[in-house]
């Protein structure tokens, strides 16, 4: 497996979480429960979508870690425009594959090394590898900064590069995206 160098420019966080910076995270949280809530009820019920929300914001801020890694409110509609034709497409290529009379699936793991920290930006990274058709997060080794991707197809792997960097960008962070490495019969850990 190769290395990579992994340049992070993080912003400043290393203070705890003071109470401003909680009461924004909340607001932040909020309101994309508040937009989710929109789009699942068309708009309606006004009563019981602005309080959860409020009240989704409020447990965000008390369960936020310290070193957290704020997102951009204002990069949110670009990441979800990638991820949503990245979906998209990634699901009209599976029923490509499962609706041919021969099947063309090629199953591998790779291991794809991470660039990004530890904490929210990993996280959400390694959970939407899973949401992405044709690609799942098998294992994580968080020490080393691993990610073991299954996939429908070799080529399925080459959307996780991309996601990193979407999830970077997302979270204010600056890094190269990892090449994934064929995991051949080795012990993943």
């Amino acid at each position: 497996m190769t290395e990579r160098k992994t340049d992070i420019q993080c912003p400043p966080q290393s203070a705890p979480l003071d109470r401003r910076a909680r009461v924004a995270w909340a607001l932040r949280v909020a309101g994309v429960l508040l937009v989710v809530w929109m789009a699942l009820t068309g708009g309606g019920a006004w009563l019981v979508g602005i309080p959860l929300a409020l009240a989704g914001g409020a447990i965000a801020a008390w369960l936020a870690p310290a070193d957290h890694h704020p997102w951009k409110v204002s990069r949110l509609p670009q990441f979800f425009g990638f991820f949503l034709r990245e979906s998209l497409l990634g699901g009209l290529d599976v029923a490509r594959r499962a609706l041919r009379p021969k099947v063309d699936v090629a199953p591998c793991f790779v291991v794809y090394p991470l660039g990004l920290p530890p904490g929210q930006p990993r996280t959400l990274m390694v959970c939407l590898v899973s949401l992405l058709p044709g690609t799942l997060s098998a294992d994580l080794d968080a020490g080393r900064g691993l990610l073991l991707v299954h996939a429908l197809a070799p080529e399925a792997v080459a959307t996780v590069p991309a996601l990193e960097l979407r999830v970077a960008r997302l979270f204010g962070l600056e890094l190269q995206a990892g090449t994934a490495q064929p995991c051949e019969g080795r012990a993943f850990r």
